[in-house]
C-alpha cells in the first residue's frame, strides 16, 4: 500500500467516524434557533498535488495550502449552504526515466510537418500552480454533550490562475521523423536533433479547470457569542481531466536547438486532489451587530 493509498484510508475512516457520530446523536442548545449568517475566514494545510496516469514515470505528491474567506447561511439549527472563494496552491514532483516521448506535428523552419521522437533519462520536475476555488457545499451541525460536531459536502470549481514548471534531464536524445517524407533526422544538433547532456527547462504551463468533489468534517468551538472555530479535515477530489493537448517538446523555429520542454499534459489523465487540516474562523454577523449597537448603546448611558 503506497502512500496516497494509505492518506486517501486515513481521511476516509477520519470523515466516517465523525458523519457516524454526528448521524447517531443529538443536539442541544449549543446553535441557535433563528437562522445565522457567518462570514468565514479559512487555512489550510496539508497534502495538495496533481495526481498523474504516467505509463513510464510516476509522480509524487507535493504540501501546499489553501485560504480564502467564506459564506454561510443556517436555514435552521442543523443546516445551512456554505460558499466563497478561496486560493489553492498545488505542488507536484514528476520523475521519469527511460521513457518515450512522442511530439507530434511541429513545423520546421522550412515549413515541413515533422514528429520529434525524445528518449528521456533521469528526469525530475517540479510543478506549481495556483486556482481559485469557489465552493458550494451544504453543512450539517449536531451537538454531542457539550460539543458541536459538523459535516460540509458539495463540489468546487477550480479555476486556474498560473502555473510554473522546472525540470532537469542528464541526458535526452532527440530524433525527428518526417511523415510526408518518410524520412528520419537524428543528428542534425542545430535542428534540435541528436544526444543533449545535463538539459534544464523551465517555464509556464496552463492547467484546465478542475470540477472537485468536497468533503469537510469536524467539531466547532464557541470562543465568543458572535465568533466560532472550526477545526476539522477535508479532502478534495477532481472529477475532470485538467491536461491540455500540448507536444511535450516546445520547439523553436528561430532557434531549434534551444528548445523548452515539460511533462504537464504528456500523461493521458491529470487530476487536482488536496487533503489536510482545515480551520475556520467563523463570524456571526447578525450577532457582530448586536453587540456593537448594545457597545454603543452603553457608551451613551454612562
Amino acid at each position: 500500500m503506497n502512500n496516497m493509498t494509505k492518506q486517501k484510508l486515513r481521511i476516509t475512516v477520519i470523515l466516517s467516524l465523525l458523519t457516524l457520530l454526528t448521524n447517531n446523536s443529538t443536539y442541544g442548545q449549543f446553535v441557535p434557533n433563528r437562522s445565522i449568517h457567518e462570514f468565514t475566514i479559512y487555512g489550510s494545510g496539508g497534502l495538495s498535488t496533481f495526481r498523474y496516469d504516467l505509463s513510464d514515470g510516476n509522480g509524487h505528491s507535493g504540501i501546499g495550502s489553501n485560504f480564502g474567506v467564506g459564506y454561510t447561511f443556517f436555514v435552521n439549527r442543523q443546516w445551512g449552504v456554505h460558499s466563497g472563494a478561496g486560493l489553492g496552491m498545488y505542488n507536484t514532483r514528476v520523475k521519469a526515466d527511460n521513457a518515450k516521448i512522442v511530439s507530434t506535428n511541429l513545423i520546421d523552419e522550412e515549413g515541413d510537418r515533422f514528429n520529434m521522437h525524445t528518449t528521456i533519462f533521469d528526469f525530475n520536475e517540479k510543478q506549481k500552480a495556483m486556482y481559485l476555488n469557489i465552493p458550494v457545499m451544504a453543512i450539517y451541525q449536531r451537538n454531542i454533550q457539550e460539543s458541536l460536531f459538523y459535516v460540509m459536502g458539495g463540489f468546487k470549481l477550480g479555476i486556474p490562475i498560473s502555473g510554473k514548471y522546472a525540470s532537469t534531464s542528464t541526458k535526452l536524445e532527440n530524433a525527428s521523423y518526417y511523415p510526408d517524407y518518410d524520412n528520419w533526422a537524428f543528428s542534425q544538433e542545430f535542428a534540435g536533433n541528436g544526444s543533449f547532456d545535463d538539459k534544464r527547462f523551465n517555464g509556464k504551463f496552463s492547467p484546465g479547470a478542475s470540477l472537485m468533489i468536497s468533503l469537510e468534517a469536524g467539531t466547532k468551538f464557541k470562543v465568543h457569542d458572535a465568533v466560532s472555530l472550526y477545526v476539522g479535515a477535508f479532502f478534495d477530489g477532481g472529477l475532470n481531466n485538467i491536461s491540455k493537448d500540448r507536444p511535450f517538446i516546445n520547439y523553436s523555429v528561430s532557434d531549434p536547438s534551444d528548445f523548452n520542454a515539460s511533462l504537464f499534459s504528456v500523461s493521458d489523465k491529470i487530476k487536482v486532489m488536496a487533503a489536510g487540516i482545515i480551520l475556520r474562523a467563523h463570524f456571526d454577523i447578525f450577532s457582530t451587530k448586536y453587540y456593537r449597537s448594545e457597545f454603543r448603546k452603553s457608551r451613551k448611558s454612562s
